[in-house]
């Protein structure tokens, strides 16, 4: 797993994997706010700021994907998704997956499988504004929503059933991509308005168990 603690303006992966980050400021303000423990990371009027994590081996391609995180939304998009964390390549033709909220306020999860057949699920549950929320997706690395399993609170939240699509073809690949956190490229316009703190990314799918002990102690003894 990793976690994205905020020094200057470098961000340290506490895992062993050394991920550390970079932000990158083009308007507005990413800076050090309140947490929903100690400090987290705030990304407010800019189009484009964003965390962005270099390419490793340790991030690509992986075969299952698990995110935790505390999200503080200060607004919702308009359109499309307000991305959370994504893992983008251009070369590759998108996204190989992103972890966004909707204009309704609910999470969804993208995994890339070229443009228009992409995997894509969603949840009923909104996230609030202005407030702490803890919220996590898993995802079993098959080409089936149903392998796409939302959290709220540490709690299942039930699948949009109505809002999944299912992929055609084989999953984009971001071997050499980097990891963004609070903007990609297609979603300038859409760039994360609100706060983050406890960002973590495990290559497997964590047990709900895991994920309440994420959500009530952080990363404890998980890997």
């Amino acid at each position: 797993g990793a976690s994205v603690p905020v020094v200057a303006n470098s961000i340290l992966d506490s895992s062993s994997f050394l991920n550390h980050g970079t932000a990158q400021v083009v308007g507005g303000t990413m800076e050090f706010v309140p947490g929903h423990t100690g400090a987290g990371i705030g990304f407010t009027s800019g189009n484009e700021n964003q965390i962005n994590i270099a390419p490793s081996a340790s991030l690509d391609n992986l075969s299952a994907i698990s995110i935790s995180l505390w999200v503080n939304a200060y607004s919702l998009p308009t359109v499309d998704g307000m991305p959370l964390l994504t893992k983008f390549s251009q070369l590759a033709g998108g996204f190989s997956w992103t972890f966004e909220i909707l204009p309704s306020g609910a999470p969804q999860f993208i995994a890339g499988f070229g443009n228009s057949t992409d995997l894509k699920a969603g949840a009923t549950t909104s996230v609030p504004l202005n407030n702490w929320q803890h919220i996590a997706v898993t995802w079993d690395g098959t080409a089936n929503s149903n392998g796409v399993v939302f959290y709220v609170d540490g709690v299942v939240a039930a699948n949009d059933l109505g809002a999944a699509k299912e992929p055609v073809g084989a999953r984009v690949t971001d071997a050499n991509a980097a990891l963004a956190i609070g903007s990609f490229i297609p979603r300038l316009t859409n760039s994360l308005n609100g706060a983050l703190d406890e960002v973590y990314l495990f290559g497997r799918v964590l047990t709900k168990e895991e994920i309440m002990a994420l959500r009530t102690h952080g990363q404890i003894g998980l890997k």
